[in-house]
């Protein structure tokens, strides 16, 4: 989508490292602005189509000794059946044993 001084905003694709439904926490090669708004696409599947969500960077810090960072988003804004399906999605995998 468009931002300021650019005529479209990066797309970045990272696996989550965790997820819940207010939100996840993703490994990615850059630093993000804590604050900053992204609009985020989240698939529970690699063949699922995408839930597009607004989210809130809460922090961003370097991995020790790599050269990648740990990037905490807090979703803000959602579809009801989103929260529903990651919801469900994560206790799924608790009870299949893939998530502690």
């Amino acid at each position: 989508e468009p931002t300021t001084g650019k005529m479209w905003a990066p797309t970045r694709q990272s696996q989550t490292e965790d997820l819940c439904e207010t939100g996840a926490r993703v490994r990615v090669d850059s630093t993000f602005p804590a604050g900053e708004e992204p609009k985020v696409a989240l698939r529970l599947q690699p063949t699922a189509p995408p839930m597009w969500m607004r989210a809130r960077v809460a922090r961003c810090e370097q991995v020790a000794g790599e050269p990648v960072y740990d990037l905490g988003l807090a979703f803000l804004q959602m579809e009801t059946t989103h929260q529903v399906a990651i919801r469900t999605f994560v206790r799924e995998q608790v009870s299949n044993g893939c998530l502690a």
